[in-house]
């Protein structure tokens, strides 16, 4: 009896780019056009369309498709998705750190001979 190896290698490096080629070229033109078409009809329905479209826009330009990966693998999608919102989560830690009455921030540069002195009031160079 022949063995088929298993569908998903759980030693393989999971690669966040799971649309390509065709798939992705017509979600984009897909998204295009369904959203052209939502936003021409208007009301909940062309909301509703615009929306789903806009979705296909997305998976189109970023290449990933988390449903697709759901499907496929699971658990990476889990990490991956975790892996997302820990980034998330560490830059808009830093952007509040930063934004706090009294923290530290970057003096401005020094100008000089390269860098044209803006007059304050008009604007202008």
């Amino acid at each position: 009896m022949i063995e088929t190896p298993p569908r998903i290698d759980p030693d393989a490096p999971f690669n966040a780019h799971n649309v390509q080629g065709w798939e992705r070229t017509l979600s984009v033109g897909l998204g295009l056009a369904l959203m052209g078409v939502g936003l021409a009809r208007g009301g909940l329905f062309g909301l509703c369309k615009t929306t789903i479209g806009g979705a296909m826009l997305a998976r189109g330009l970023s290449g990933h498709c988390s449903v697709k990966s759901l499907l496929n693998d699971p658990q990476a999608e889990m990490n991956y998705l975790k892996d997302e919102l820990q980034a998330a989560k560490d830059k808009l830690s830093g952007l509040l750190e930063s934004a706090k009455p009294g923290a530290a921030h970057p003096a401005p540069a020094p100008v000089t001979a390269s860098t044209p002195a803006v007059n304050s009031s008009t604007g202008l160079g």
